[in-house]
């Protein structure tokens, strides 16, 4: 059951970060013609389609799956409708997760027919909005310091999701479309970075401020993700630096270092689930 509860929320989060990757690159680093999508936009279309029918599978799963790990029951007791109604409508943690899974089918329904920027800058604040929503009920809203690991949490979420997400976009682009949106991703990504290390560090010190919590599993995955994190921040000097040579950019190796960023990216995340 642990087992099956962690997979569907990697591919709750995964799903979800791959949304908002494909919306920021439709609506803000690939180039529109008065404000609709032109060809290079429509075929992220596609991304945006698999990805939210990823995210809301990832969603769906995840409230039934954690619910009978709550309730310590079978599969089929958590399938039952009044038991899935009472969680949904009554417990806190029911509520956030309900939420998600309509951010993600609005997402799913309106990623058929959304064509004008305005409705993908919507869209997009949507899916963040459902990414975040649990964290106000997570694991960590219970332990000391409760605003500031939950406000950490939530830059973190959200920072995350515009850095991994835009990875994953990147490395699906055509060479391309992926010539006029990595240079616009480049900013992003750097203040993307720069929140997840901040935020990330603040919820670890609020989590681990006594010595024997160094020695738990947390303490591991925290040690784990700095070092994939000094990977990944080598990975981006490496970009900038090559951007700074247009003219001859390699964009075949260049899309595969971006490929080796979001495989990194991808781990991290399942050392967070």
């Amino acid at each position: 059951m642990n087992l099956l509860t962690t997979s569907f929320k990697f591919l709750n989060l995964i799903g979800g970060f791959a949304v908002v990757g494909a919306l920021l690159s439709m609506a803000f680093l690939l180039i529109n013609k008065d404000g609709y999508l032109t060809t290079s936009g429509e075929k992220v279309r596609r991304l945006l389609k698999a990805s939210s029918v990823i995210w809301l599978l990832g969603a769906f799963g995840t409230i039934i799956f954690t619910l009978a790990q709550i309730l310590g029951t079978s599969l089929a007791d958590a399938l039952d409708p009044t038991v899935i109604r009472s969680f949904l409508t009554q417990i806190s943690l029911g509520k956030y997760l309900a939420f998600q899974a309509l951010m993600a089918t609005v997402v799913l329904l309106f990623s058929f027919v959304a064509k004008k920027i305005e409705s993908l800058i919507v869209l997009l604040a949507l899916t963040i909005a459902g990414l975040v929503a649990p964290v106000f009920e997570s694991h960590a809203a219970s332990s000391g310091s409760h605003s500031l690991v939950i406000g950490s949490l939530v830059i973190h979420v959200v920072a995350l999701s515009l850095w991994v997400g835009g990875v994953i976009a990147l490395a699906l682009l055509s060479p391309e479309d992926r010539a006029v949106a990595v240079p616009r991703f480049s900013q992003v990504a750097l203040w993307a970075a720069i929140a997840v290390v901040i935020s990330g560090a603040v919820n670890a010190w609020a989590r681990l401020n006594f010595v024997d919590a160094w020695n738990s599993s947390y303490a591991f995955i925290v040690l784990g993700k700095i070092a994939a994190t000094v990977v990944l921040i080598w990975i981006g000097y490496l970009h900038r630096k090559t951007l700074s040579h247009k003219d001859s950019i390699n964009w075949v190796g260049f899309a595969r270092l971006i490929t080796v960023e979001a495989f990194i990216m991808v781990v991290t995340v399942i050392m967070g689930t």
